[in-house]
């Protein structure tokens, strides 16, 4: 029978005979769960049961033991007045990052350096139609490779001659790309003489 919502229930205002709540008594004997009983597992607010060993929660109205008290990680994080004045007066203003040599990162190349290899990538790009030169592929991640490296000859870094485009996974390919271009460089190096 499926219960309807305001219907009233079949055993409401009948009660159990007395045989019959013997019989339920009899049954729960030796039921830890069972309503009464003094070692069972029942928690609640106010419970003191066998699994807390006898250390109950604490009692109801009663303030916590570390109320008040701040660990010292939330103090360090305590932001001081000075802090927090600084904060509301650069609200909604854009954060300040060091630029050029105020950078930590500065490794001296002027804005005129950064421009020249710009315009000769460019060059380059549009000399060769946009076109990988080893694998012929056209457009995608491509990038202007130095065919003799800056290294063996620095007056070549801006000559358009010295120029080639290559994609991404072709570079990495080449002799003068990243830690490669280095160790050939040492190893070409002249050994210092050695005084005695």
């Amino acid at each position: 029978m499926v219960f309807i919502q305001g219907q009233i229930p079949w055993n409401k205002g009948k009660t159990l005979s007395i045989e019959h709540r013997q019989n339920l008594a009899t049954a729960k004997i030796g039921n830890r769960n069972a309503a009464g009983h003094t070692g069972g597992h029942k928690c609640s607010e106010g419970c003191i049961c066998s699994k807390h060993d006898g250390r109950g929660g604490r009692k109801r109205g009663s303030t916590a033991w570390n109320k008040g008290l701040h660990s010292s990680i939330v103090i360090e994080r305590k932001h001081e007045q000075e802090r927090l004045r600084d904060i509301a007066l650069s609200e909604g203003k854009k954060k300040y990052v060091p630029r050029g040599a105020e950078n930590g990162n500065y490794k001296g190349a002027s804005p005129l350096e950064n421009w020249a290899i710009k315009i000769w990538r460019n060059i380059v790009f549009k000399r060769d139609n946009f076109t990988c030169q080893i694998c012929g592929q056209y457009g995608g991640q491509l990038q202007a490779d130095h065919i003799i490296s800056k290294w063996q000859n620095p007056s070549l870094i801006y000559t358009t001659n010295n120029g080639r485009t290559v994609c991404r996974k072709c570079h990495r390919q080449t002799d003068n790309y990243g830690i490669k271009a280095t160790r050939r460089s040492r190893e070409f190096q002249l050994p210092l003489p050695m005084v005695i």
